[in-house]
């Protein structure tokens, strides 16, 4: 990977999206649909629970996309 600060797992990527406007219960909800999801770069298993790793690029798109749906 690049540097760390590029890429976020989930929770970074919640802070990430709120800090743009976009609130924790919409990329939640966003996080769980078939049509909407955020873009993430792998889906990694691990134990307790499993996570998506997301890359800054690719989400502030998606975040502007969301934006203007709202508006």
């Amino acid at each position: 990977m690049k540097k760390d600060v590029d890429y976020f797992y989930d929770d970074g990527a919640i802070r990430f999206a709120e800090q743009n406007g976009i609130s924790r219960a919409a990329f939640e909800r966003a996080m769980s649909s078939k049509d909407n999801t955020p873009p993430y770069v792998e889906f990694r298993e691990a134990k307790p629970k499993p996570f998506r790793v997301y890359h800054r690029e690719d989400l502030i798109p998606w975040i502007n996309r969301q934006l203007s749906r709202a508006t």
